[in-house]
């Protein structure tokens, strides 16, 4: 089985997430999919005696139909609901809504909601805040009722540089950065990496780059040729450059929505996000969260196969990923918390996408140039840098120091966003934005 799965008289239970970052579990649309591969796993599902779905605030109507179809069918039992397995939906309808779609809560036509759905049972114990239950009580009147003006200045004494506020240097290096757009993501791990090569490197193209931070390009690009189905051409090495220079991971999407990087710009330490299902009963999967730890290259490649590029005109070594054998990484996620480290390696993986090429009309390529989509393929590690993260990401997470990066006031995603972190005395605003805050919440 692809779940979290734990025997109990040679019976299961099975894990699974309705949203595409299940770091321990299935995603219901992945394991309950047409592909062979995945109903042979599910043949396992006639021997579960109770299946669990997390974060069922992320779920569509049509996710608990196919859900219901599903298990009726592989167990063969067309009259029973959910094939006479019982489930339980785990999860808080106060937290982020599915993307571009309806709650379940608020479908009034979903019989197979209204009608199975026969015990509530609500959790009010939250260990998440014991170290400050303080910001635990407002939080939670925040989510019951909205804030007052004063808890909105509590929250708004976190603004970094502001009057009695923390400072720009108290930003603890692990903070995570909590965003509303890819976009934004993206420009804040890039500058995340640049802040680390001006305490690091040099300009000086004397001076040998340190071997404890390196980029690593995708190899093999290849075109799409329009009008056909599956012919590629290799790309010119204008492109390639192009490519590494001016089109990052959030202008490179594939068909399951997931964003990859030419050009990974990474150090001993860096966070990182596994974007792709390696093992899923390791918790080697899709939202998994590691930390970089270095590469090991190909037979007969050595670092003196290394290129120097300049990033914001310092020196930093480079590599292709042709080049290497695997990627080695610190697993943070289903570890066990002993004092030995959990390393994995992972593999390059042939990558399917479509990437924004800037069009430069007039003059060169700035950050405002049109864009135009081409589908590509490449090779490149199934992994995102992760100092800086959507919150559609960190729904399910505990954060100790979170940096807002800017506001958003559309569902939920304040609440969601303020209740990552543990303290209050953790959190870090880059924006004060006290009348928007109290309005939001009291017009929903």
């Amino acid at each position: 089985m692809s779940g979290t799965e734990c025997k109990i008289r040679q019976k299961k239970y099975c894990c699974y997430c309705t949203c595409r970052c299940s770091c321990c579990g299935e995603t219901t649309a992945k394991a309950f999919s047409f592909k062979r591969e995945v109903r042979n796993e599910l043949e396992e599902l006639k021997n579960a005696f109770l299946v669990i779905v997390d974060e069922v605030s992320f779920a569509y109507v049509a996710d608990l139909q196919l859900l219901d179809e599903k298990m009726k069918e592989i167990l063969d039992r067309p009259l029973e609901p959910f094939g006479g397995v019982p489930i339980i939906f785990s999860g808080d309808f106060t937290q982020l809504s599915p993307v571009g779609g309806v709650p379940l809560y608020k479908c009034n036509d979903c019989v197979t909601w209204e009608q199975l759905i026969d015990i509530f049972m609500e959790l009010n114990v939250n260990h998440r805040f014991e170290k400050d239950p303080g910001w635990g009580e407002l939080l939670e009147r925040f989510r019951d009722s909205g804030p007052t003006t004063d808890e909105v200045a509590i929250i708004n004494s976190r603004v970094v540089g502001s009057h009695k506020g923390p400072l720009e240097k108290n930003i603890p290096p692990d903070a995570v950065y909590a965003t509303k757009t890819n976009v934004n993501r993206m420009a804040i791990n890039d500058a995340i990496f640049v802040k680390h090569l001006e305490k690091t490197h040099s300009t000086d193209a004397n001076v040998q780059p340190f071997m404890h931070t390196l980029c690593i390009k995708a190899g093999n690009l290849r075109f799409h040729v329009r009008g056909t189905r599956k012919e590629y051409h290799a790309m010119e090495k204008k492109a390639q450059d192009i490519i590494y220079a001016s089109v990052g991971e959030a202008h490179v999407q594939d068909k399951t929505k997931k964003y990859h990087d030419p050009l990974l710009k990474l150090y001993h330490g860096r966070p990182l996000c596994i974007n792709q299902n390696v093992d899923v009963s390791g918790c080697i999967a899709n939202g998994a969260m590691c930390e970089f730890r270095g590469v090991k290259l190909k037979p007969g490649v050595s670092i003196t196969d290394f290129e120097t590029i300049l990033i914001d005109g310092y020196c930093v070594n480079c590599v292709c990923v042709t080049q290497i054998e695997s990627m080695v990484v610190k697993m943070l996620d289903g570890t066990t918390g002993g004092d030995e480290e959990h390393l994995i390696e992972l593999k390059p993986k042939t990558i399917y996408a479509s990437a924004r090429f800037p069009v430069p009309c007039v003059g060169p390529i700035t950050k405002k140039s049109m864009r135009v989509s081409r589908t590509i393929s490449f090779e490149q590690f199934p992994v995102n840098c992760a100092n800086a993260r959507t919150v559609h990401k960190l729904q399910g997470r505990s954060m100790k120091n979170l940096v807002v990066s800017a506001w958003d006031y559309t569902g939920n995603w304040t609440y969601v966003c303020l209740s990552r972190c543990t303290t209050l005395r953790g959190l870090f605003l880059r924006e004060r934005r006290l009348n928007s805050l109290v309005m939001s919440m009291t017009s929903t």
